[in-house]
């Protein structure tokens, strides 16, 4: 069976950290440092060195803008660390991140990811030099990072970290094969060694030719152990359209090799946990054969040169020191952090995901879930979970909300009895998160919606709490514009827009047009405005008459401005009532005033300002009248 392990997917939150076993030790290494023009920025980092052990050891990678903004484009960096003397020794990557197209990004803007390195703790010792790596041609990003030590018992205990690949390497060129760098690797288990595992961290960059590899392409490496294939993975994301951090100015929707613009760079884990021998072992990873094709006509330029930035690590471990111990790793939902805004906030249906730390197959497990000051639900999972091996799991339940009372936003999860039995460490078994309470609205209300010119892409669907398919839109011709009223009993529900071809309603690399969706009240409030810049899919999840608190939905300004990103025309609509006409001005980023135009009165209508005469970059579009105040900012191609 295959036993990949995503770290894209472990997330800690703070309040996870609440839940340690023991102390907790902090330390920041690099505190909002500039990275500009294809630099190396390192620091001076004293890991903790007294002989404890950590159940977790976790890094916060930052990212921020320095105060003249950030860079344009989606470049590499890398959180790299070696010893400080550099004689013989070899550079380990913690973490690798790739920047968003942030042009007009707000100075202020950031974005925190986590890393879970416990099993670099061999060399998270004592003093070591940490660079913070950026490859971009152009100023810059900031970066911030805080280690996390959590004193306690890990799956597994590492022994040895060793560095096998790292470095750029071309594809697809006989002359400089890249196989000819990624040679076997020979190693004897030492000591008390019982395991090993592959860290392996591929990503494809530049792009042309007839596949347009390697950030476009398909491909995948192989594993092998001591002459046998053991693993194979997909260098891959599928997932870019359903980016955390949308929209963005560039091609932020493209599925990419192993990436997406704003985010990390998947690191893949092969557990070695059978086939090792006494003696000398070796691995060795091939790369899927190609052939870079010079002669095609290039989509990327006029001399693409695809590479695959590689890492790969050699790990070794003791023997597992649990047999039966379910972990709790993460709270996907309800949670209130950015990370995932694409699936919260809700108002049913809790999504936790857990793991099998102990050397025993994970067949059954408790989960446990209440609201802060409610009762406790229990929801028994059963499944086949090999050590390592994880899984996402949705509980259908919405009673749990109900326990809901003022102001506690403060959801709980635990995990226990593995296979039925006691867990052998409780100490990774509970977490809490935060979250945001879904909107109350009334139980009519219509949704306004307008298809671009590729109609037959976009389609929208209203799902109560268990799934089922209360309302869905129909066939629609390019630019109709439509209005579905709809009235709806006491409950939870989720409305989707979705997009076959994952470039939502607006999106400025094709020719689709830009269309948009609304949720409106019966008094033309909106409710709910869908970016139409949203990829794949955006959900709103609401409750009609459903006691989550005494909270309801505050109607939206009721101004549309689209498509934003804008070419030469920005449109407008207005939907509340003012009694004078408006003014449209248009400031720059700095505040001087470019643009000025009296528009009528657009009670709902539209109208459209040509801003062809203006640069490229951030604005701030003012709206101003008699009954109306609106600033909203929009970037223009």
């Amino acid at each position: 069976m295959k036993k990949i392990l995503l770290l894209w997917s472990i997330f800690f939150t703070l309040s996870g950290l609440q839940a340690a076993e023991g102390d907790t030790t902090h330390l920041r290494v690099h505190d909002d440092v500039h990275m500009d023009w294809n630099g190396n920025f390192d620091s001076l980092a004293t890991f903790p060195d007294d002989g404890k052990t950590y159940r977790k050891i976790l890094m916060k990678y930052t990212l921020g803008c320095p105060t003249n903004g950030c860079s344009d484009w989606d470049y590499t960096t890398k959180i790299r660390m070696r010893e400080t003397t550099p004689t013989d020794t070899f550079w380990v990557e913690l973490g690798r991140l790739i920047t968003p197209y942030a042009a007009g990004f707000p100075d202020e803007w950031e974005q925190a990811h986590w890393y879970d390195i416990t099993d670099y703790a061999p060399i998270l010792k004592g003093d070591k030099l940490l660079r913070a790596r950026y490859d971009g041609w152009q100023d810059g990003f900031t970066v911030t990072l805080d280690f996390y030590f959590i004193e306690g018992t890990p799956p597994r205990d590492p022994k040895r970290v060793q560095t096998l690949y790292d470095g750029s390497f071309q594809y697809g060129r006989p002359n400089n094969p890249i196989e000819s760098k990624l040679t076997p690797f020979n190693f004897q288990l030492q000591g008390d060694e019982e395991q090993a595992a592959l860290h392996f961290t591929p990503t494809g960059h530049s792009f042309g030719g007839k596949e347009n590899c390697a950030e476009f392409c398909q491909k995948s490496y192989y594993v092998k152990l001591n002459g046998n294939q053991v693993d194979q993975q997909l260098i891959w994301d599928d997932n870019c359209g359903n980016n955390p951090l949308y929209p963005q100015p560039g091609t932020w929707l493209y599925n990419r090799a192993n990436w997406c613009p704003g985010a990390r760079g998947h690191r893949y884990v092969h557990n070695f946990n059978t086939g090792l021998v006494s003696g000398q072992n070796e691995i060795d990873v091939d790369m899927e054969p190609f052939v870079f094709d010079a002669s095609h006509p290039p989509a990327g330029g006029t001399n693409p040169n695809p590479i695959y930035i590689m890492y790969g690590g050699l790990i070794t471990y003791g023997d597992w020191n649990f047999q039966n111990d379910v972990e709790l790793l993460e709270i996907l939902a309800p949670n209130d952090d950015f990370n995932y805004n694409r699936m919260n906030p809700i108002c049913a249906n809790p999504v936790v995901k857990i793991r099998n730390s102990g050397g025993a197959t994970l067949t059954s497990a408790t989960i446990e879930y209440w609201i802060e000051g409610g009762n406790k639900f229990t929801h028994e999972w059963t499944g086949s979970l090999e050590p390592m091996e994880e899984e996402v799991v949705e509980i259908d339940s919405w009673e749990y909300f109900s326990e809901r009372t003022g102001t506690a936003n403060t959801f709980y999860a635990k995990v226990g009895e593995p296979n039925g039995v006691a867990d052998e460490y409780d100490q990774n078994n509970q977490l809490s998160a935060a979250f945001d309470v879904p909107d109350m609205i009334e139980g009519e209300f219509f949704v306004w919606w307008k298809s671009n010119a590729a109609a037959a892409e976009t389609s929208w669907k209203l799902e109560d709490v268990s799934g089922n398919i209360v309302e869905q839109s129909t066939a629609m011709t390019p630019n109709e514009t439509r209005r579905d009223t709809l009235q709806l009993e006491q409950g939870c529900y989720t409305f989707t827009l979705e997009d076959s071809q994952c470039d939502g309603l607006s999106f400025f690399a094709n020719n689709d047009g830009s269309g948009y969706a609304r949720i409106h009240g019966m008094d033309m409030s909106i409710l709910h405005q869908f970016n139409s810049n949203f990829g794949c899919k955006s959900e709103f999840t609401f409750t009609v008459g459903f006691a989550v608190g005494t909270e309801e939905v505050t109607p939206k300004d009721i101004v549309n401005i689209f498509p934003n990103p804008a070419s030469n025309q920005l449109s407008l609509e207005v939907f509340r009532e003012h009694t004078t006409a408006l003014k449209a001005e248009i400031f720059s980023i700095t505040g001087t005033l470019m643009q000025q135009e009296q528009l009528g009165n657009l009670n709902g209508t539209s109208t459209s300002i040509d801003i062809s005469n203006l640069a490229s970059g951030m604005y701030l579009i003012r709206l101003s009248g008699e009954g109306l105040e609106h600033s909203e900012r929009f970037i223009k191609k």
